[in-house]
């Protein structure tokens, strides 16, 4: 099987920046990510790795016939590894798809002037040999068969007037790194694609209106229904290569044949096998802008759609169903998914959403696509987490959701509030307390938790305390002194033998022969050296000298570059004792502790007014002490969506009915959501199904 040789590209990596295929960048030179990896099978020179960090643009049909020779070139190798290497092709177009549709919704925006009024309607911007695809080989790696030298994908042309380029600032591949062994249980297999787009116009005073070819329509929905349904056609035709109704393609022929062989168009008038030619021939055929399409298949398709928008009201009129007019229309254009085709099925789902946009307003479905920012949003989802919207796991058809414990949603300023008050600490150095308060199971400790990571990564200490229900009619200082024995610890993990040394010396002069009273308050201050375990006295421990000694030992151990995070969860059960205690440590004026004690509680349980958290609340404002208060509501619609979207593992889009639903019963609250979500499962009132995916 040919494919474009090595050495055609190594001269093209050498030519000017004229040329119009290649043009070389030096904005990304100095990239050494390899994600994005793809394998080129080409002559290798040894000229090539001279050139390894220069750009290159190569036109899309030409990318697209590449990357369908790339499984045949690696049959020798196992199951496992193909597999890997067919997903990583899919993400690879999946990344291209996404380039494309956020030039073409940039380009008609900026026909519209950014505003509501329709656009300038192009149909020309739907076609593949409008986009250019511009790539940095990385490495190279032999192969029994040939030389196998590596790319990656730094952005892409869409070839309008005037031209736009997109460039990934920060691609994140993990899963293309190389051609090892494939994990299949491995998470981490997106990517979350960063981008700009360079628009000539912006530098231009008065700039946004595109002087392009086109028809002005009368309804801006109407241009975004036919924008949809164009895409979704542009989109079969990237990945299946070939076009999603055939019989448009009667007068024209295929992309690429099922080999992979890429076609020649009606207009060549050269007989001669087209992966036979040289890109320069190629070039010269399409008038030096990679145009191998015939316009005709782009043209029949925009007619059908028209004329199935003018029988939009006349289907309404009589009655007829949407449904049944549909499927009569998909039946007649012998419509092929790509599912039918080896493609996952909610890739399938989205480009059939997107045809199913030109049926019109009327006769479309519900889930089809109503915009372009749409189709922009679910093909990054599709990227930044495939192993949960693009691949249909073995847990998702069991039907068991897909439920997320490390992320939180909805929650971004409360979490802000929390890293900024910490990161205020640490630069004063003085104490500070907020309280985060809320119904059961809106997120309180889940809030917390989530900034935790931030505060340890900036050199924080975490100790953590949780109050008993059970005991809040007793003392319950343990949990003070429970926590303050997590710290002596991390002061022994996060500090060097001379610090520890240090503080193990100020600790002897602070509590002198008093020290062997903290040994007993907190044993573990005897792994920081062994001459804190040298006193042993039979005598029964005064508790009412424990506050004193809590704090004496924060004035010593914390500091700005020891600032210490206490989390106590559950304050509503704290008893007077203790809360007095943690009043001590937040108003010490003679101390220089830095503390930032962190609190949860539930606000519907201390209504009374003489609550001792109330109490405690009272107190500390009249020393000074503004606590920073953070009251929790249940989830906002979107975040509530995003939530049962990423459990179900559909797009936002689909799952917003649903949505709508579970919010109204459940007034937003994370724990009743998922408790509601598990409830429909068990009834098989919600149920995956693989085919209607």
């Amino acid at each position: 099987m040919d494919s474009w040789s090595g050495h055609v590209l190594l001269q093209k990596l050498s030519v000017n920046a004229a040329s119009p295929l290649a043009h070389i960048s030096n904005s990304h030179s100095n990239r050494t990510s390899n994600a994005n990896a793809f394998a080129v099978h080409c002559d290798c020179r040894q000229t090539f790795l001279t050139d390894m960090a220069e750009e290159v643009k190569v036109p899309l049909l030409l990318w697209m016939h590449n990357e369908s020779n790339l499984i045949a070139l690696h049959q020798h190798q196992s199951q496992p590894q193909q597999l890997r290497l067919k997903r990583e092709l899919v993400l690879r177009k999946l990344t291209v798809a996404y380039a494309a549709a956020k030039l073409i919704h940039h380009a008609q925006q900026r026909s519209s002037d950014g505003g509501d009024s329709a656009f300038d309607f192009d149909e020309t911007l739907f076609q593949l040999d409008k986009f250019m695809v511009r790539i940095v080989p990385t490495s190279i790696e032999t192969q029994p068969h040939g030389s196998i030298f590596t790319t990656r994908i730094v952005g892409a042309d869409l070839l309008s007037t005037p031209p736009l380029q997109l460039n990934i600032i920060e691609p994140d591949f993990d899963v293309l790194n190389s051609f090892g062994d494939y994990d299949e249980h491995n998470e981490q297999n997106g990517c979350s694609l960063e981008v700009e787009i360079v628009d000539p116009t912006a530098l231009l005073t008065g700039a946004g209106v595109n002087d392009t070819v086109g028809s002005s329509r009368r309804n801006k929905d109407d241009d975004e229904l036919l924008s949809c349904h164009l895409f979704g056609i542009l989109l079969h035709e990237l990945f299946a290569g070939s076009h999603p109704f055939p019989e448009d393609e009667e007068e024209g022929r295929g992309l690429i044949d099922k080999e992979g062989e890429l076609q020649e168009s009606t207009h060549s008038s050269s007989s001669e096998p087209l992966t036979k030619k040289t890109m320069e021939d190629l070039l010269a055929s399409s008038g030096g802008d990679g145009n191998f399409i015939d316009s005709s298949i782009q043209s029949k398709a925009l007619s059908r759609v028209i004329c199935m928008s003018k029988e939009d009201t006349t289907a309404a009129t009589n009655g007829s169903s949407s449904e049944s007019k549909i499927s009569e229309q998909l039946s007649r254009s012998k419509y092929i998914p790509l599912k039918d085709l080896g493609f996952p099925s909610s890739l399938s789902l989205l480009v059939e959403n997107m045809l199913q946009s030109g049926w019109g307003q009327i006769l479309r479905p519900d889930d089809s696509m109503s915009s372009l920012k749409d189709a922009v949003e679910d093909l990054h989802l599709l990227l930044k987490d495939p192993d949960r919207f693009l691949y249909d796991s073995v847990e998702k058809q069991r039907g068991s959701l897909n439920i997320s414990q490390n992320k939180l949603y909805g929650r971004e300023k409360e979490t802000s509030l929390i890293t900024d008050s910490f990161y205020r600490v640490s630069m004063s150095g003085e104490s500070e307390v907020l309280l985060v308060d809320g119904f059961s199971g809106c997120g309180k400790s889940k809030l917390i938790q989530s900034v935790i990571g931030q505060v340890n990564f900036a050199g924080g200490y975490v100790i953590q305390g949780k109050f008993d229900e059970i005991a809040q009619y007793s003392s319950q200082i343990s949990v003070l002194t429970n926590a303050l024995n997590q710290l002596c610890i991390l002061i022994c993990e996060k500090n060097e033998p001379i610090v520890v040394n240090d503080i193990v010396i100020e600790l002897m002069m602070v509590f002198g022969t008093h020290l062997y009273t903290l040994a007993r308050v907190l044993p573990n201050v005897a792994m920081l050296s062994q001459q804190l375990n040298l006193f042993d006295h039979d005598e029964a421990l005064n508790l009412s000298n424990v506050p004193y000694i809590l704090l004496l030992f924060l004035r010593v151990v914390s500091n700005k570059s020891r600032p210490v995070m206490l989390y106590l969860d559950d304050l509503q059960w704290a008893d007077p004792v203790t809360l007095d205690v943690i009043n001590c440590i937040l108003s010490d004026i003679k101390g220089n502790n830095c503390v930032f004690v962190v609190g949860s509680y539930r606000n519907h349980q201390i209504e009374c007014q003489n609550h001792p958290l109330h109490m405690l609340i009272d107190r500390l404002e009249e020393c000074q002490v503004q606590p920073t208060k953070i009251h929790l509501h249940g989830l906002e619609a979107a975040d509530l969506n995003t939530l049962i979207s990423d459990a179900l593992g559909l797009f936002p889009r689909m799952s917003r009915s649903l949505s709508n639903i579970i919010q109204r019963k459940t007034e937003g609250n994370p724990f009743y959501v998922l408790e509601f979500l598990k409830s429909l499962v068990e009834r098989n009132l919600l149920q995956y199904s693989l085919r209607e995916r």
